[in-house]
């Protein structure tokens, strides 16, 4: 957080490859990547050099380039997990685990990311919460 006051936005620090398991498996992945998009079959269409580079080739050098150029083309899901494991947070009314006058009702709630877009199934999860607060 950048301050306490809540007219100023959050800072969202992602975490993004900071477990070594993350690192190993991005740098396989990019490697795999670069093998596959720089094979002769992709040479007429290749206007240029692609991302991943041929230039990178020592670990180091590639996840300097994934550090500096990961995102997410996803909304991230599943920060307050619903469910009745042991990791989940909220139940199946959307209550965060004991607490009850407190909803969650958004896409942190998905256990797993959807196939697509996450703006509908959250419209859903809302229409829901709305439902249940009527009927409480």
């Amino acid at each position: 957080m950048r301050d306490k006051s809540p007219k100023n936005k959050p800072k969202i620090q992602y975490n993004f490859i900071q477990d070594p398991n993350d690192v190993k498996q991005m740098i396989t992945a990019f490697k795999i990547t670069q093998k596959i998009m720089n094979e002769k079959v992709f040479d007429e269409y290749r206007q240029s050099n692609t991302s991943p580079s041929k230039d990178l080739v020592e670990d180091d050098e590639i996840i300097e380039h994934i550090r500096a150029n990961v995102d997410t083309i996803y909304h991230p899901v599943g920060t307050f997990n619903m469910g009745q494991d042991a990791m989940s947070v909220v139940d199946e009314t959307l209550r965060i685990k004991g607490l009850q006058r407190i909803r969650i009702a958004d896409a942190s709630i998905m256990p797993l990311i959807t196939g697509g877009n996450t703006n509908i199934p959250t419209m859903v999860i809302a229409y829901k919460a709305a439902d249940m607060m009527l009927e409480a």
